[in-house]
């Protein structure tokens, strides 16, 4: 039995192993009998893994593939063959009409030799768990080589856009995906430095990571009635390119929670996000949940998007760096005339005024008087 990364379910007619796997080169999960928790498998004995002779040394099989004078196998494509094997492997028995699953599995022999060493290439695509290996210029087969034994990195020939089926950058589900770089183990801890002197053989590994944009959200409170001391509370949501399909991508900032595919967080007149990661090519939709007493109006840096006043939400895509600016606007009247008892008040003061003016009149007409 046979296990490969996407296998159809039982009630799909097989040909979908064409569509995923055919011109393209993954590992697949050959399990080793000698494993119990593992008992799917492919027959390891003898009759399956010959000894064989290569540039006049012979090899024989060892799965770990660490012995030198032995070789082992990475598995990396398996097609439906729609019936054209059967027959001819010694197990289908013949006279299948086509439509009947007779499985073409590929594999690369690696040789263990003291004086030559098998390097390859292996990725690990967006949205896969397994690393599978490149292929040549068409696919078909694995883009490995063999060298001698000491070979420096920087002679291995590398995977590119022309010579294999490796690629710079993906796009899965709206969203572009860039390649990584790559390393000399599995857990992409250890970079290849291309400097080194190879003395066994030698896998390199990369993966992709989603080519990011900037997010930021501010919030400005404007107006002599406005909310200047308490936080507005926001939701982001990011979207797939098509707009329908919630996105899986969780941003972890500080003071952004998350939960249900709803970011979730809070400022205050003045404040804003840190500058948030988020992978490009997707779409937001910011919506201010509180402050319905103000004037909002949201817009971006961009001059772009679309802004719903009766939700409060504005939302683009994120192809590129982008702030998300929210004003929050409140004015109150400024009282213009004045009650009674300011104008009796102001009545005194010009009666007042009144009284010391005609006083100083007659004392004025007195001295006057005296002088004549």
């Amino acid at each position: 039995k046979i296990k490969a990364p996407t296998a159809p379910k039982a009630t799909e007619k097989k040909t979908p192993y064409t569509d995923i796997l055919s011109n393209e080169a993954y590992d697949l999960r050959i399990y080793d009998p000698n494993d119990p928790d593992k008992v799917d498998y492919i027959d390891h004995t003898g009759g399956t893994y010959p000894n064989i002779t290569y540039n006049g040394k012979k090899y024989r099989y060892d799965p770990a593939g660490v012995q030198a004078g032995t070789y082992s196998i990475d598995w990396f494509r398996l097609v439906d063959a729609d019936g054209a094997n059967i027959g001819s492997n010694k197990h289908n028995s013949p006279g299948l009409e086509a439509g009947n699953p007779a499985y073409h599995l590929d594999g690369q022999i690696v040789f263990v030799d003291v004086n030559k060493i098998t390097v390859d290439f292996k990725v690990k695509k967006p949205g896969q768990s397994m690393f599978g290996l490149v292929g040549n210029t068409s696919g078909e087969e694995p883009f490995s080589a063999q060298y001698e034994s000491g070979i420096n990195e920087s002679l291995i020939a590398r995977p590119n856009e022309t010579n294999s089926t490796w690629r710079q950058t993906i796009v899965e589900h709206g969203v572009t995906y860039k390649f990584d770089g790559w390393y000399k183990d599995e857990d992409l801890k250890i970079p290849a430095t291309w400097d080194q002197r190879l003395n066994s053989n030698q896998t390199y590994y990369g993966s992709y990571k989603p080519k990011t944009v900037t997010l930021q959200v501010t919030n400005t409170v404007t107006g002599n009635m406005g909310n200047y001391s308490d936080p507005f509370t926001y939701e982001l949501q990011l979207f797939e390119a098509d707009g329908k399909t919630p996105s899986t991508y969780q941003i972890n900032a500080e003071g952004i929670s998350y939960e249900d595919g709803v970011h979730k967080f809070n400022l205050k007149h003045g404040e804003n996000t840190k500058f948030l990661s988020v992978p490009s090519n997707l779409i937001y939709k910011v919506k201010q949940t509180n402050g319905t007493d103000h004037t909002t109006n949201a817009t971006n840096n961009r001059n772009a998007g679309t802004y719903d006043p009766d939700k409060q939400t504005h939302s683009h895509n994120l192809n590129e760096n982008t702030v998300v600016n929210f004003t929050n606007n409140k004015q109150g009247q400024v009282p213009t005339g004045m009650d009674d008892q300011n104008n009796a008040l102001h009545g005194l003061i010009l009666s007042a005024g009144a009284c010391l003016l005609l006083l100083g009149v007659i004392v004025a007409l007195r001295r006057r008087m005296n002088a004549v």
